[in-house]
């Protein structure tokens, strides 16, 4: 690169310069049809130790009585759910009209329960969410955090925050979205690579 100082043209080097970290888009998946779950794999590698989620989905078919879960996967390509008892979470959820905090927690649970019963309604998102998972593909303890919202039964919206150990000693490799009854539709989830440097 040529840059100018003080009307003199200098060359700088592009390796001091350029940026360090920043986010690399692994899997991108929308669908407006109703499915069952998304289950993303071999997304999380040796590549990238830590990753970035932002997602989006609705419940249908739900009666207004449904939570939004997650389990992780193993196997790489042909990965499957990883559901023996070993997830750890806590979760903080506050309602628009209240004041009340309600609290999702579970020790030896076979899925991660992040939500409080959501809103079987097409015109609104059911839920939003931005996780940060740490370290899945080691053999140690995988651990996601992060925020977002749903739509609660009454329509209000209800902020959460909370993270997950999963304490198993599995290689994690995907990701499995879906609700506890009922389908999933209107979905947007993208998955980022974190940079380290």
């Amino acid at each position: 690169f040529l840059v100018s100082d003080g009307g003199v043209i200098k060359r700088v080097d592009y390796s001091y310069i350029k940026g360090g970290g920043g986010l690399v888009l692994i899997s991108n998946t929308t669908s407006a049809s109703s499915v069952s779950n998304v289950a993303f794999d071999n997304v999380f590698t040796s590549t990238y130790k830590n990753y970035k989620i932002i997602g989006e989905y609705t419940a249908v078919n739900s009666s207004g009585n449904t939570t939004s879960r997650i389990r992780f996967r193993t196997g790489g390509g042909s990965g499957s759910n990883l559901s023996a008892s070993e997830y750890n979470y806590h979760f903080h959820l506050q309602a628009a009209d209240s004041d009340t905090t309600v609290v999702k927690r579970g020790t030896g649970d076979d899925v991660l329960d992040w939500t409080t019963n959501q809103d079987d309604d097409s015109a609104r998102h059911g839920v939003r969410f931005d996780f940060t998972l740490f370290d899945p593909y080691s053999s140690g303890r995988t651990t996601i955090s992060g925020h977002g919202m749903n739509t609660a039964t009454d329509g209000n919206v209800i902020m959460f925050t909370g993270a997950c150990s999963y304490k198993g000693t599995d290689s994690v490799t995907g990701i499995n979205f879906y609700v506890g009854a009922g389908n999933i539709k209107d979905i947007a989830i993208k998955i980022y690579g974190i940079v380290d440097s």
